[in-house]
């Protein structure tokens, strides 16, 4: 049976696939409508291929971004097995960096249990604006990390 995380990185690596081919497909199509070659459309390929160009360059960052995101995940998940076995029942929402979205500005400072955020929604879960670019954090209650006294807030408008 697969996890959770498996399926979430195999249907991320599926769609980005999926994009990339479809657009490589536009691309052949509007090149042949234009008279080019199979050559020219080789060379093409190619060329975007060794300067990691519109078409292979974005499917290598979305691979990229789905690693990332999956490996954090993956740590988000040990880090809270162990704060349960440590006995820690409460945690904080923390949000971390410079450009913090609307939806985790208001959630910085509210406090619950595991699963009262699991039911609102976690950093990277997909709830909010920023969505898997969320650096936000559920941290015990009382946790200082380094860099995590007091958080980042964007200027009000």
């Amino acid at each position: 049976m697969s996890s959770p995380l498996e399926i979430t990185l195999a249907t991320q690596i599926g769609i980005a696939a999926t994009q990339t081919t479809l657009t490589l497909e536009e691309l052949i199509v509007s090149m042949r409508a234009a008279n080019a070659s199979d050559d020219i459309i080789r060379q093409t390929l190619l060329n975007d291929l060794d300067n990691s160009g519109r078409i292979f360059g974005a499917f290598k960052n979305k691979i990229k971004s789905t690693v990332r995101n999956a490996i954090e995940s993956s740590a988000n998940t040990q880090s809270t097995k162990e704060f349960e076995q440590a006995g820690v029942q409460r945690y904080r929402w923390q949000t971390v960096g410079k450009n913090i979205c609307p939806d985790c500005e208001e959630r910085n400072g509210l406090t619950g249990t595991d699963e009262y955020f699991n039911l609102l929604g976690k950093p990277k879960s997909g709830f909010s604006v920023c969505g898997a670019n969320c650096n936000c954090k559920v941290l015990p209650i009382g946790y200082k990390g380094e860099g995590l006294g007091e958080p980042i807030k964007r200027a009000k408008k």
